[in-house]
């Protein structure tokens, strides 16, 4: 069984008293109907049960999961392995593209290869950036489509060696950053192929990671399998799809959109200590998910903390989205803000730390959150978290560390701008 998979994994105790803590300030209604409450009856959690693929999602290995699907013949499941990995390619790209910025566009030195001028014009067109020069091209042969239930990759790495300008200049590793924008758009192809009706959810879910957001004839879901919500960070259909949206004004408008995250948000947004309230609320949700388990299934199990555990670290996810979102161009690598917009860039950024934090702490495996956090450090060039965050989710993603090469050359720049008498760690 997956419940038992995952207690031998995280070394649990076969049983654990009921969670007390904070109150969420969700309707029952609301607990009730989310999927770690209704998939705590072992009726209902049963099709999950025993099966090869989500055993590797529990663990943290997308990939794996993914070719598990396709052998188990799983469209549902399978599409959402596509989608999820298309966001983490994309967030990779994000990492490669600001670390190429970083490097070549914003610290210039003398001696860099005089190709990585279109390489720069190249990662700032991946970011939706005017481009200053011309973009590289994307290498010949990059595939924009992908068989369902396969594993794309971008070939070997790195993609070029250029020549530094100088002198018995060295060689110099590049990759070009289009790479993890060009398997997101392959893996989102694939996942619509596997399950044609979820193209709706493919869309949606990349836009709430920060992808473009989808057409005006695209409407949001309001019904999702249960094959895209089971050990994801959200509790609702609503949530998944709606990560980082602003809320309605009120608690109870919010309770109306079917996303207990959008509750939280509209009680967080206008507390004077925002960060204090999302902590609290998230762990809110957590000690009445876990209450409510219990009582479904009729006594606490172990697993029970573990589902509990994504929804907190979901909320917390999605609670630094919106701040992210309220903050608009402050909460950008850089951005100096005053007032409010500064408060909410510093909520955003102290939430990631904390969903990263609690991820951590509880034995959640996401590459999502790793890459996500990942991709916004290296804007603010912390090379040393971002690399071991790219690490982690490398090692269940083949391919993922073609984005160490500009990082690893970020990280060399910071260093050499490095204050003299300061330690470079």
């Amino acid at each position: 069984m997956i419940v038992s998979l995952l207690l031998a994994c995280s070394g649990e105790a076969p049983v654990e008293p009921a969670v007390e803590g904070p109150r969420s300030g969700l309707p029952d209604t609301l607990v009730a109907a989310t999927w770690q409450v209704r998939l705590a009856d072992d009726a209902a959690r049963a099709p999950f049960e025993g099966r090869e693929g989500w055993v590797a999602w529990s663990e943290g290995r997308p990939a794996d999961a993914l070719l598990a699907f396709a052998a188990e013949g799983d469209a549902a499941a399978l599409a959402r392995a596509h989608a999820e990995l298309a966001v983490d390619w994309r967030l990779a790209g994000q990492l490669a593209s600001r670390a190429t910025v970083e490097v070549y566009g914003r610290t210039p030195m003398a001696g860099d290869p005089a190709e990585v001028a279109g390489l720069v014009a190249a990662a700032r067109a991946e970011l939706g950036e005017a481009p200053e020069g011309t973009p590289l091209p994307r290498p010949e042969g990059w595939a924009s489509q992908a068989a369902p239930g396969t594993l794309p990759d971008a070939g070997p790495v790195p993609h070029y060696r250029f020549r530094e300008s100088l002198p018995e200049g060295l060689e110099v590793p590049a990759v070009h950053p289009g790479a993890g924008f060009a398997l997101a758009a392959a893996h989102r192809a694939a996942a619509v192929a596997a399950d044609p009706g979820s193209a709706g959810l493919v869309a949606w879910m990349d836009a709430a990671w920060g992808g473009e957001a989808p057409p005006p004839e695209s409407p949001r879901p309001t019904t999702v399998p249960d094959a895209w919500l089971f050990l994801s960070l959200a509790t609702t259909p609503a949530d998944l799809v709606g990560f980082g949206a602003l809320p309605p004004d009120t608690a109870e408008a919010a309770a109306s959109t079917g996303s207990p995250f959008a509750v939280l948000a509209a009680a967080c947004l206008p507390a004077e200590d925002p960060v204090g309230c999302a902590e609290s609320a998230a762990a809110g949700l957590r000690a009445e998910l876990t209450a409510k388990m219990a009582e479904v299934a009729g006594e606490p199990r172990p697993y029970h903390r573990r589902f509990a555990a994504r929804a907190e670290v979901g909320a917390l996810v999605h609670l630094a989205r919106v701040y992210e979102r309220r903050a608009g161009p402050c909460a950008l690598p850089g951005g100096a803000c005053e007032g409010v917009g500064a408060r909410d860039a510093d909520a955003a950024g102290r939430l990631r730390v904390s969903a990263l934090d609690r991820a951590d702490g509880a034995g959640v495996s996401e590459s999502l959150v790793w890459l996500w956090i990942a991709a916004w450090d290296v804007g603010n060039r912390n090379t040393v978290r971002a690399a071991e965050l790219l690490h982690r989710a490398s090692a269940s993603i083949p391919g993922l560390d073609a984005a160490r090469v500009p990082l690893d050359a970020l990280h060399l720049r910071v260093s050499r701008s490095a204050a003299p008498g300061l330690p470079v760690h």
